[in-house]
């Protein structure tokens, strides 16, 4: 079979490991919705699955042997959440300031939001997935918007007043998530 390495994860391959899995919001910048959003996010799990709670930390009470050992759903943009800057380079799409491209294509409304997965940098085993708006509305309003898609994706724009797209980029394409 193919190894860790070259199998992208897509933003649900948490869902089958929740009880590996962490939700991390961001302290440097919006901590109150960034807790508000994880906490939504929480609930939100927990309501549509198999009842079971992930956990929630904040960036700065996280530890290494946490990042090491499991799926991190982490809340926040680079400027907000420490590990989303600190893991930057390894996401597929880039962030600006106060702005992302995925693709081609640039978000730079602060009504826009963007869920995207990635390697885990700290244990490629484990999955990671960014849920970030542009601003603290945005990113407030953007677990609603993952828990209704659970599409496998690797990213999921959230466009301000547009439909939620699904987005397999083209780099690194799942055979696992794109199987009926």
């Amino acid at each position: 079979g193919a190894s860790a390495q070259t199998v992208a994860f897509s933003v649900n391959t948490f869902s089958r490991e929740q009880d590996r899995t962490l939700i991390v919001y961001g302290t440097a910048d919006e901590t109150p919705t960034n807790r508000e959003a994880a906490e939504a996010l929480q609930k939100g799990l927990r309501e549509s699955g198999p009842n079971f709670t992930i956990p929630i930390k904040s960036d700065k009470e996280t530890t290494p042997a946490d990042l090491k050992s499991h799926h991190l759903l982490l809340i926040g943009r680079p400027d907000s959440n420490v590990l989303v800057e600190n893991f930057r380079k390894a996401l597929p799409i880039s962030f600006g300031s106060r702005s992302f491209v995925v693709g081609k294509q640039t978000y730079a409304n602060p009504g826009s939001a963007v869920i995207v997965a990635a390697d885990n940098p700290a244990n490629p085993r484990y999955s990671l997935v960014v849920i970030a708006g542009l601003s603290a509305e945005a990113t407030f309003h953007a677990p609603a918007a993952f828990l209704r898609g659970r599409r496998p994706a690797e990213a999921l724009v959230l466009p301000a007043g547009g439909p939620a797209q699904a987005l397999l980029l083209p780099v690194r394409i799942s055979i696992a998530d794109t199987q009926p």
